[in-house]
């Protein structure tokens, strides 16, 4: 089964998120009866992570969340983690910035 992330963290954009989700699902997941009772749900986490993680970053709280929604042909993993965890490309990004 395929999972799709979205991590949250604070500077996402809801809508963007949404739409970067959207535009990874297949035509035929939206018509399905899950799609149409879930999604919203899916829409809903998205914005209340968004939300928590600015709240996070003005009060320096660190924490790491994650909801899982199940659809026939996918999984959706969304993720809230602030601050977020720099990979190997990000550390080699902020060094050549600093440099």
């Amino acid at each position: 089964m395929k999972t799709i992330q979205v991590r949250i963290s604070d500077d996402s954009v809801a809508s963007d998120a949404i739409q970067t989700l959207e535009s990874q699902m297949q035509d035929s997941m939206r018509k399905t009866p899950e799609y149409q009772m879930i999604f919203g749900e899916v829409i809903n986490c998205i914005n209340e992570f968004t939300e928590k993680a600015k709240k996070l970053a003005r009060t320096g709280t660190t924490i790491k969340i994650a909801k899982t929604f199940s659809f026939p042909e996918v999984d959706i993993l969304i993720t809230l983690e602030y601050p977020r965890q720099n990979g190997f490309i990000d550390r080699l990004k902020l060094a050549f910035k600093k440099s």
